[in-house]
């Protein structure tokens, strides 16, 4: 990787020039011709955490090697060649061309898909992705996950750019945003749907400016992946995880309320055992959590549903 582009990736940077629609009069001359996607190496992963900024320059560095260690060990794809086959099928369908069933293989430079030999289609959707998390600020344990995309169509024929746009999506600074162990719980599980997530954003964006289509609105800043009941419950110990588990076998209605040091609850039904306690489930949750943990608690679950957060 070129030191430029990996000063550019660090520090979030864009090379957007403005997109560029497809002329429709060149479109009109493709139909029963050939689209097809590239395919590039992975782009490097960046972990941006407080540790690796007291190092400067050395820690963005480190950062990138072990957001590339974070990506091997636990298997997390990059999603930009499926928005390459997206977009790729996009312009099949809207243009009655054939999608190739091959991607083009390149290497990661810039002029790559100018400069690629004889591809199997007139037209080829070129995607370049790059991805990272960071914490955010002066707020050291939560992060924000980013994924953006640079996408061009070129001309085979006359090795030309004939379209582009650009995008960037972020998860929510301020909904909810995951600490370091959440995003990486279960293989990494919610960061694979954040990253998924944002990337089909994305494709939505590129789609529309690349084919000159209205402009819909769509959401580039995006909750982080919203838990399920397979994720770790955040702050419990493993007796708190099995609480959990035990927790889903309980009647309606119920409510589990968990505090920040570790502590949880879980009730069911309407009548307590002790009458000074409120009959709503929810409320006996929050008083008894808090009552063990002293200190405020949050519900978690509440009948079928997960709430932590939204609030």
């Amino acid at each position: 990787m070129k030191p430029f582009t990996l000063l550019a990736l660090l520090l979030g940077a864009s090379q957007s020039a403005g997109a560029a629609a497809l002329d429709p009069q060149f479109a009109a001359t493709l139909s029963g011709q050939t689209v097809q996607p590239t395919q590039r190496p992975a782009p490097r992963f960046t972990a941006f955490s407080a540790g690796n900024a007291l190092f400067g320059v050395f820690g963005a560095l480190s950062s990138v090697s072990s957001g590339d260690k974070l990506v091997a060990d636990n298997q997390i794809d990059d999603p930009t060649p499926r928005l390459s086959r997206t977009l790729a099928q996009r312009l099949a369908t809207s243009y009655g061309m054939l999608a190739a069933p091959q991607a083009l293989a390149l290497d990661d430079s810039d002029n790559a898909a100018l400069a690629a030999p004889a591809p199997d289609g007139r037209l080829l959707v070129d995607v370049q992705g790059s991805w990272k998390f960071a914490y955010l600020g002066l707020d050291t344990s939560h992060y924000q996950v980013e994924y953006g995309a640079r996408a061009k169509l070129i001309d085979s024929a006359t090795k030309k750019v004939v379209a582009n746009a650009n995008c960037q999506a972020q998860s929510d600074r301020k909904l909810q945003p995951p600490t370091y162990d959440e995003m990486l719980a279960n293989q990494a599980a919610r960061l694979k749907r954040a990253l998924a997530a944002l990337s089909e954003a994305c494709g939505e964006q590129l789609s529309h400016e690349l084919l000159g289509q209205p402009a819909l609105p769509v959401a580039l800043t995006l909750p982080f992946a919203p838990l399920t009941v397979d994720d770790p419950v955040p702050n419990l110990s493993s007796k708190g995880q099995e609480r959990f588990r035990l927790f889903l076998q309980k009647p309606l209605p119920r409510a589990f309320a968990i505090s920040d040091n570790g502590y949880s609850v879980s009730v069911a039904g309407t009548r307590p055992e002790n009458p000074a306690l409120p009959s709503d489930p929810r409320a006996r949750a929050l008083q008894l959590c808090q009552d063990y943990a002293h200190r405020a608690c949050q519900l978690y679950m509440v009948d079928d549903k997960i709430v932590y957060g939204s609030h």
